[in-house]
């Protein structure tokens, strides 16, 4: 009768444990396909930002955001594998425990020429346990902390871009000052102008037209870079997105497959 019962008990955890692989290979076999459709909504996502040519503020608020996201995608999915191999190594250990324990109270009621079997799952879980210490995941760090310096850089990128804006319109409110206040000393020059003075307003004139030409030239010399830097940043981002994250979706999606394989 006890001997019955321990054998039932076996039976047990192994059906337990059986259900339990199941169920997370069936986690990871839904993760992989949520990563695949991911990047294909990544795909759609690039052909859209295609048509943006300058950096706003939301915008680089975002890439800020993502930056932060991506460092903790990367640090979650080290946990999460290093979890996993705990666990499964737990449950290893936890099974041949209690098989031990029950092999034990076999061996003490049967002859000595009977001797228990090992049973299925056991070897199952030595061998999940393996196989798991055996899969690379350096691949997938790698990638996605590569993703996350592309996007660093591009960060930098983008704040130089908005510096040169910046620079820009400081330029042009420059500009509208001397122009406004040319305007209101010709107005006054106008109205209390003697003969006397014709000589001294072309001089200044003169003068207002060399620094107006000037910050003119410069105007259009940080407009010219400025959309460069657009472009730059534009390209930068599109290349990256394309490759980061192709680098990083392949190597999750891989590794989805070779845990439910496993």
């Amino acid at each position: 009768m006890q001997r019955r019962l321990k054998t039932t008990q076996r039976k047990s955890m192994s059906k337990n444990v059986s259900k339990l692989v199941c169920r997370m290979g069936t986690m990871w076999e839904r993760m992989g396909k949520q990563h695949e459709n991911q990047w294909k909504m990544v795909q759609e996502l690039i052909k859209i930002s295609q048509s943006r040519n300058e950096t706003s503020e939301d915008n680089h608020s975002n890439t800020k955001q993502l930056h932060v996201h991506v460092k903790m995608w990367c640090s979650g999915f080290q946990k999460l594998i290093l979890h996993q191999k705990e666990y499964v190594k737990s449950l290893n250990n936890w099974l041949e425990l209690n098989l031990m324990s029950i092999d034990n109270n076999l061996r003490d009621k049967a002859s000595s020429q009977q001797k228990p079997q090992n049973p299925k799952i056991q070897s199952l879980l030595r061998t999940w346990q393996d196989q798991l210490e055996k899969l690379q995941e350096e691949g997938v760090k790698t990638a996605i902390n590569t993703f996350a310096a592309a996007i660093s850089t591009i960060i930098h990128y983008q704040s130089d871009e908005m510096q040169m804006k910046e620079r820009c319109e400081e330029t042009r409110r420059e500009i509208t000052r001397k122009s406004r206040k040319f305007e209101e000393w010709c107005d006054k020059q106008i109205a209390k102008r003697t003969p006397t003075d014709v000589v001294d307003d072309i001089e200044v004139i003169a003068e207002h037209q060399i620094v107006m030409e000037a910050l003119k030239r410069r105007l259009e010399e940080e407009e010219e870079a400025y959309r460069r830097q657009c472009i730059k940043v534009k390209d930068k981002s599109l290349m990256n997105k394309k490759t980061g994250l192709s680098l990083v979706f392949a190597g999750t999606s891989e590794r989805c497959r070779s845990l439910v394989f496993t």
